[in-house]
């Protein structure tokens, strides 16, 4: 049974702010691309989770189809207007590395989050195009979908989100 839109349009809400929180705390500790800030398996399995969320919320909001799952917080299921969504969406990420990012975040969460399977390396997906889209998605709800009142108490803009969160973060990874 569908979800009563209000509802629909505060769970995708709360999924954007998911990702970008998740996504906050996994840069927060990097000193580098390939070096945390703070060692230990701990801090490496802690790293790694804040990702992998990240790869799991993002699939939720763009990857899930109606053939392989419901889908209901894909943005094709929420939106009313899909064609004025899709045409802003690609004003402001680029299509082909889109629809690429796309392949790689269902490959990375299918063969190493939600399967071990035969591949030895993990190809971790470009977040900053997947950070992008997910605030577009976000502002889109918020400032084309839903009413002032469907999403009281939840962050409106999620560039301000990410950064209360990534000095949170960071106070803890930088004691």
């Amino acid at each position: 049974m569908p979800l009563p839109k209000r509802q629909q349009l505060r769970r995708v809400t709360l999924l954007c702010c998911h990702f970008v929180r998740n996504l906050a705390y996994h840069r927060a500790g990097k000193k580098s691309p390939t070096e945390l800030k703070r060692a230990g398996e701990f801090w490496v399995t802690v790293n790694g989770n804040f990702l992998d969320c990240c790869v799991l919320e993002w699939c939720k909001l763009f990857v899930d189809t109606k053939n392989r799952n419901p889908g209901e917080h894909r943005w094709d299921n929420v939106v009313a207007d899909k064609v004025r969504f899709a045409a802003e969406l690609f004003q402001h990420v680029d299509q082909m590395q889109f629809r690429n990012l796309v392949g790689a975040m269902r490959t990375y969460r299918d063969k190493f989050i939600a399967h071990l399977d035969e591949e030895n390396v993990g190809n971790i997906p470009q977040m900053n195009i997947a950070e992008d889209s997910a605030q577009f998605y976000h502002r889109y709800i918020v400032r084309s979908e839903a009413n002032p009142d469907d999403l009281a108490g939840l962050p409106t803009d999620l560039e301000d989100y990410y950064s209360v969160c990534y000095r949170e973060a960071r106070e803890i990874y930088e004691p």
